[in-house]
């Protein structure tokens, strides 16, 4: 015999990280302990990753960490902290917290290249061609910040991060073919950004006015 309809138990979706933060926020206390933990449970090891890479040592690296997730609760709980995902924030608490520790006596539990590090530069052959480069850059970084922050939650996470549909999907609240849909309508918002700050503003040539609309 078949299987009926009425048998069949569709698979729980995870809630996304913007419900569980509205969860810790205002919830019962109850529901707000349930979704902290289930945070700290996605993260934990993403974060304490990055945070040994910012310490000399694994005891240092679980202090920064706790202090991340320390810091961004208080926020959330005064109203503020992550909009969507808590990834990204979680790493930039992070950075300033790190940063905070430098000016203290914990300094020398930081790694001896903290504060000279930076992401690596495309080299530019002349001073011309490095300009370029950084007004492009200006470019993208305009146009990604005027993207809902859902885009640019599923863009950090899939061109920056890496991270494949299926593991995506708890932090959106999507199946993973749901994910695909958004990654690449990100990704598409992002390409008309970028040519609308490329054509926008006063520098523009008057031929281009014409086809600004496109």
């Amino acid at each position: 015999m078949s299987e009926s309809a009425t048998d069949y138990i569709a698979p729980r979706i995870p809630l996304a990280d913007a419900d569980l933060t509205a969860r810790v926020r205002s919830g019962p206390p109850a529901a707000a302990a349930a979704a902290l933990d289930e945070l700290y449970r996605r993260y934990r090891a993403s974060v304490l990753i990055y945070a040994r890479s910012c310490t000399q040592d694994s005891h240092t690296a679980e202090d920064l960490a706790a202090e991340a997730f320390a810091r961004t609760l208080r926020a959330v709980r005064g109203g503020t902290g992550p909009k969507g995902p808590w990834r990204p924030y979680l790493i930039a608490t992070i950075r300033r917290t790190a940063a905070d520790w430098a000016t203290t006596a914990r300094r020398t539990e930081l790694a001896a290249d903290l504060e000279t590090r930076l992401p690596d530069a495309p080299m530019a052959a002349s001073g011309e061609e490095l300009m370029l480069v950084q007004e492009d850059a200006d470019l993208v970084r305009r146009a990604f910040r005027k993207l809902p922050e859902r885009w640019q939650s599923a863009l950090w996470h899939s061109a920056v991060e890496g991270q494949a549909p299926g593991t995506m999907a708890p932090l959106f609240g999507l199946s993973p073919s749901g994910v695909t849909s958004l990654v690449a309508r990100a990704r598409q918002g992002l390409r008309a950004a970028y040519l609308a700050e490329q054509v926008a503003g006063e520098a523009s040539p008057e031929e281009c006015g014409g086809f600004l609309g496109r």
